[in-house]
């Protein structure tokens, strides 16, 4: 480790409040120190660096996410702002739950529409994905249906509150709250296409890679 990098990683190391301070600090710095930083074992080191640093490029998130870093440092890349479409293909590919829900959470993180259909498709397992679906700015009437047919009926009335629905969507919503109520009572658990939505987690990754 050069002495530029020693001296940065010291002044993070001083205390926890100095992180997003020395983040926002250090964009003059060279673009090794900082790459040196976001890859730093020590997530409250690296974390700051991921999440704020501008030096920092698509190829550099994608070199840091191709390394298996900890939850915590991929949960940076996705709240930063802006993410690209690559780098929130390459997030959803590692298989981090945590991370997702964080990406998802991010409304300027660019996600693909196939890649939001996959996630859409893995998330009857995974709840904490549920509300941060709901509200990106992506879902299209298709993804809001296939969306309303696995969350809360709380979750599908905020859906249907959404003002970039057509009433037509709205509508559909409201059918959705009324079948699942019959449902409840018996039935399939179709989405409502009549598709399957229960599928593994395998057709997540693999649609994200596409």
């Amino acid at each position: 480790m050069g002495l530029p990098t020693m001296c940065c990683r010291r002044r993070h190391s001083r205390g926890k409040a100095g992180p997003i301070r020395d983040a926002e600090k250090l964009p003059a710095a060279p673009h090794d120190v900082i790459l040196t930083l976001a890859k730093d074992e020590d997530t409250d080191v690296a974390a700051p660096m991921l999440q704020f640093s501008p030096v920092l490029t698509d190829d550099d998130l994608l070199s840091v996410i191709a390394s298996s870093p900890l939850s915590a440092s991929l949960s940076a890349i996705s709240k930063r702002h802006g993410v690209s479409p690559e780098v929130s293909d390459a997030v959803v590919h590692t298989g981090d739950t945590v991370a997702m829900a964080t990406l998802l959470s991010n409304d300027s993180a660019q996600i693909r529409e196939e890649t939001l259909g996959a996630i859409i498709s893995a998330a009857p397992r995974h709840v904490s994905w549920h509300e941060p679906l709901v509200h990106r700015p992506e879902v299209d009437a298709h993804a809001a249906l296939r969306i309303a047919e696995l969350v809360a009926d709380s979750l599908i009335e905020e859906l249907a509150n959404r003002e970039d629905f057509a009433s037509e969507t709205i509508d559909r919503l409201r059918d959705v709250v009324r079948n699942k109520l019959k449902l409840d009572q018996g039935g399939d658990g179709a989405d409502a296409d009549g598709e399957d939505v229960d599928l593994q987690d395998e057709d997540l990754l693999a649609l994200a890679q596409q």
